[in-house]
């Protein structure tokens, strides 16, 4: 899975983050989400994709899925 954006309805498609290996995307809001992948990845944005950044998650197996019931 690549994580790419558009701000313009799907015209053109930007790609935010660097090569990352990811199962799963989950966003609370338009402004913030999370994606996860192999080897413990995970990845969070607080902007809407714009950027994204590492986050340590403390394990080393494949990460598969991400979900949040809230915001909080």
């Amino acid at each position: 899975m690549k994580i790419v954006k558009s701000t313009n309805a799907g015209n053109n498609w930007n790609e935010n983050i660097g090569t990352h290996v990811l199962s799963s995307v989950y966003f609370t809001d338009t402004s913030s989400g999370f994606a996860v992948g192999m080897h413990g990845k995970i990845i969070q944005t607080l902007n809407g994709g714009t950027n994204w950044e590492v986050q340590i998650s403390g394990v080393t197996s494949n990460l598969n899925s991400v979900y949040f019931a809230n915001y909080n």
